[in-house]
């Protein structure tokens, strides 16, 4: 397993790919998207996973270590 923490941004369209992903490699700590159903899908997905609304919380986190960011 790697030993970073990851967020993503976006986790709509492209982004439920990345959630996944990052998911199953065991580095995923934090789902960030304006879209509450996309939050949901998320937490399905990733229920020992955070989720927010608010994007500057995955920026002043320190225990992040890198971000994905799945936008239009």
């Amino acid at each position: 397993m790697l030993n970073q923490n990851i967020a993503v941004i976006g986790s709509g369209y492209w982004g439920k790919n990345l959630v996944r992903n990052f998911k199953e490699l065991g580095v995923l700590r934090k789902v960030c998207d304006a879209n509450p159903e996309n939050l949901e899908v998320a937490q399905s997905v990733a229920p020992d996973v955070k989720t927010t609304s608010n994007f500057d919380e995955i920026l002043d986190d320190p225990d992040i270590h890198g971000v994905a960011i799945a936008t239009p």
